[in-house]
């Protein structure tokens, strides 16, 4: 047996390679990986790891401020399957593994997720608050992005997540910054 197994020391610490999502590849497949400044995406928000109480696997996305993506994979018979995921942005150390031709993170416990930063693109309160209105005169003036540290007040009636869009409706992409590129803003024709 001692021809075929060598023994190695227990508890070593093993540091995770760290890697930015976008930027792993099969070389890193079983390895432990850490990402920093990620958190679940907005439609993730609210659900937990996995559905513990079907024992179900769930695939949950986690993203970076520059909205790249990458699945974080759970097993329903977890112990934090029935925790809900994080709200805020942090650091995720995970087990990379692939599953046809998509990447995926398993984390080993709770203990692999440390977010204790504000989510990408929250708002500071220092913002200068304008009004639908005054954007479509700003739009309207051929002024075609929005200032920095702006904050929109208004009301969202269509979204592209949900596939609740208008043919008579006119999307407009001009709110590209950091601060605002979730945010898909609806000007109605006139």
């Amino acid at each position: 047996m001692d021809d075929y197994i060598i023994g190695g020391s227990l508890k070593n610490f093993v540091e995770p390679k760290v890697v930015k999502i976008g930027q792993i590849d099969e070389d890193d497949i079983s390895t432990l990986i850490r990402f920093y400044d990620v958190q679940f995406s907005n439609t993730d928000l609210g659900s937990t790891f996995a559905d513990g109480i079907n024992k179900t696997d769930a695939n949950r996305t986690l993203v970076d401020c520059s909205k790249k993506e990458f699945l974080v994979r759970s097993s329903g018979y977890a112990k934090f399957a029935v925790d809900t995921l994080p709200k805020l942005n942090g650091e995720l150390t995970c087990v990379l593994g692939i599953y046809k031709s998509d990447y995926q993170g398993f984390i080993r416990s709770l203990k692999d997720i440390n977010f204790t930063n504000e989510r990408c693109g929250t708002s500071t309160g220092n913002e200068t608050l304008i009004t639908i209105k005054s954007l479509r005169d700003q739009y309207a003036a051929g002024q075609t992005s929005v200032p920095d540290k702006t904050k929109i007040k208004g009301i969202v009636i269509s979204d592209r997540n949900n596939n609740n869009l208008d043919a008579k409706m006119l999307l407009s992409r001009m709110l590209q910054q950091e601060l605002l590129s979730d945010l898909m803003l609806i000007i109605l024709s006139i």
